[in-house]
Parts: structure tokens; sequence; C-alpha cells
């Protein structure tokens, strides 16, 4: 599979210290995803380790052909335990 990321994506990554591999990793293991039916995107939820402290991060992305392009990711503390 194919991916692409958006330069919001990549601004955002930089802010967080997240290794865009680390949301490729995300979305190949995660097995929460959802549909974002006011922004119109898909959504995936994972949760890392940056900097020893376990990050939750949702990742939204689009389908392209075969392929996903990022466009952005959020870290949110409250968004695993309730899904």
């Amino acid at each position: 599979m194919k991916f692409e990321y958006r330069p919001h994506f990549k601004f955002r990554a930089k802010q967080r210290s997240l290794d865009p591999g680390l949301a490729e990793k995300i979305f190949e293991k995660s097995s929460k995803r959802y549909w974002d039916t006011l922004r119109e995107h898909y959504i995936v939820l994972g949760s890392i380790k940056i900097k020893n402290r376990r990050k939750n991060l949702m990742l939204a992305y689009d389908k392209i052909g075969d392929g996903v392009e990022f466009i952005f990711a959020a870290e949110n503390h409250s968004l695993l335990d309730h899904g």
C-alpha cells in the first residue's frame, strides 16, 4: 500500500515529534477505524509511545486508489478510552 502525506499533516507531525512512519504503523495495526461524517474523511485511532510518554492519536486520511493520503494528526487522551 502506498502512503502519502498532505503538507498540513507533515507540519503537524513535525510539531508533535511524530515520525510519519509511526502513522503508517498505526494505520496498519489499528482495528479502530471510523468515518467522519462532518468532514468526510476516514479516521484511525492508535496509541504510541513517544519520548517515554504514551500518546493516543487520531489520524484522518483519505483513500486514494489503492493507497492512503494522511490529512492530519491530533492527540487526544480520551479517544481510545471511549472507542
